[in-house]
């Protein structure tokens, strides 16, 4: 058994709230957030996140949009335990009154001394890194020459990328995922397959100080600039990697170590299966039956009980798939999955831990 010397929810956390459309300081997050990604559950409306290393500006996940400015949807500050609207804008996309919204927050950590090495071409212009839970956001100007090398932060090699053009529209956003390496990229903010394309990271692996850029401009053009969030793995507090369906409403077993408090999973092959989003706030029981999509404007959906429904379990080391549907479990198909975690094991003595 492996152990770790903190306790997930420290890093992150999701938050369910209510919107009012005038001032609204949520707490509750148990942490001051460096990012947080906000959605609707009862309405249409896109996502949007907030970040510290953007300060008054916001960006979506769920469309190609440069950033804009954030008080529009009436934000007005990342807290030391949440986040203040003040309900300009009817309270936009964050905080419409009566509408429920989630928010899935990480918390940052050191904003200077980020780690480079000889091969390091691009330095951040402004970063946020925590090396215990393996996470950051960079900002950087690109400098249009493929194999660019730039500066992570995280200690550890990172296994889940997203990237952003945040000075342009029409740049969609480009994932990386150790479950289809570096040859592929998928699309946060659509539905389309991963694609072998040589230009978003030049197949070539990250590693513990870089990940490396191709020559695309919808990462890596000296006239934009461009946010990066990077993810890596943590024993008992999150995980990026991938399974196969059955087509069972039986499915998958997925070990990660710990509860999950978020699953994100996406098809790899599969034209038209979307980004699938499930929280443990949303879902506090099995079976998980509310979900949303990254790549999409929809409510939150309530699933039925039919095998073709898209329903999971939460389990204490990991989840089940328990569905037919091909957006989570086709036959034979690969799929991507992003978990981070609400509890690991504990091991004797209350000793959080994780079985290996």
């Amino acid at each position: 058994m492996a152990y770790i010397s903190f306790k997930p929810t420290d890093y992150f956390n999701p938050l369910l709230y209510t919107g009012n459309a005038s001032t609204n300081a949520i707490t509750g997050v148990g942490f001051a957030p460096a990012i947080s990604w906000f959605k609707s559950t009862s309405n249409t409306n896109s996502h949007s996140i907030f970040s510290t290393i953007m300060t008054t500006y916001s960006i979506s996940p769920s469309n190609d949009a440069a950033q804009y400015n954030a008080s529009g949807d009436g934000f007005t500050s990342l807290d030391s335990d949440g986040f203040t609207f003040n309900g300009s804008g009817g309270g936009g996309g964050t905080n419409a009154s009566g509408f429920t919204y989630v928010s899935w927050n990480w918390k940052g950590g050191t904003t200077s001394g980020i780690a480079t090495n000889g091969s390091t071409t691009i330095t951040p212009s402004a970063y946020s890194f925590n090396t215990t839970s393996k996470f950051s956001i960079i900002k950087y100007t690109g400098n249009s020459t493929a194999g660019a090398k730039l500066a992570h932060g995280l200690g550890a090699v990172p296994k889940t990328v997203f990237v952003k053009s945040i000075s342009d529209a029409g740049d969609a956003w480009a994932v990386y995922h150790v479950g289809t390496g570096n040859t592929d990229y998928g699309t946060l903010n659509t539905n389309a397959v991963f694609v072998d394309d040589a230009t978003r990271w030049n197949d070539t692996d990250p590693d513990s100080v870089n990940f490396t850029l191709g020559s695309s401009g919808a990462v890596n053009s000296s006239s934009k600039t461009y946010v990066a969030y990077c993810f890596g793995d943590v024993n008992g507090g999150s995980r990026f990697s991938k399974y196969t369906g059955n087509g069972n409403v039986n499915g998958a077993y997925i070990y990660t170590g710990f509860k999950p408090a978020l699953v994100i999973l996406k098809s790899v092959t599969g034209s038209g299966d979307g980004w699938f989003m499930a929280n443990n706030k949303s879902n506090p029981f099995n079976r998980v039956n509310k979900n949303l999509f990254a790549n999409g404007t929809g409510a939150e959906s309530t699933n039925g009980t039919a095998d073709g429904d898209k329903n999971l379990d939460f389990l204490a080391q990991g989840f089940k798939i328990r569905s037919t549907n091909s957006e989570v479990n086709a036959a034979g198909v690969n799929y991507v999955y992003m978990a981070w975690a609400e509890d690991p094991l504990i091991g004797s003595g209350g000793t959080v831990g994780v079985a290996r």
